[in-house]
């Protein structure tokens, strides 16, 4: 990442520019925390497909609710704190899906709408 490297250095490059955007990464991450949290993966990846088409970077809800799992920001904060992590970041679209895998995994799938749709596919 030479070229990341010369652009912080310079101070031209954000922390939002180091996060992977990509719909291999989304999915790479549900893969991930699906099996960490005992998720069921095809469930996890139907409610992103519903809410975001696995965009990491896509605002939502009238520009309320952000990233692929399409958080509000106090959802967002409540949930972090819940799980015991307040510095995990909202516009991280890692943390996004972490987080969601993890409240899937506590019971707080009622929190997206696309929840029951995925449980109907």
């Amino acid at each position: 990442m030479p070229q990341v490297d010369s652009l912080i250095t310079q101070d031209k490059l954000t922390s939002k520019d180091l996060y992977c955007h990509t719909k291999e990464c989304v999915l790479h991450w549900i893969n991930l925390y699906s099996k960490r949290y005992g998720v069921n993966e095809k469930l996890a990846k139907s409610i992103a497909r519903c809410e975001s088409e696995f965009k990491a970077d896509v605002y939502g809800d009238g520009g309320k609710a952000y990233g692929t799992f399409q958080f509000h920001k106090p959802t967002f904060e409540l949930f972090a704190k819940k799980f015991g992590d307040d510095s995990l970041d909202y516009l991280n679209p890692e943390h996004n899906v972490k987080l969601a895998i993890w409240a899937l995994a506590n019971g707080k799938g009622y929190h997206w709408t696309c929840y029951d749709k995925a449980l109907k596919s």
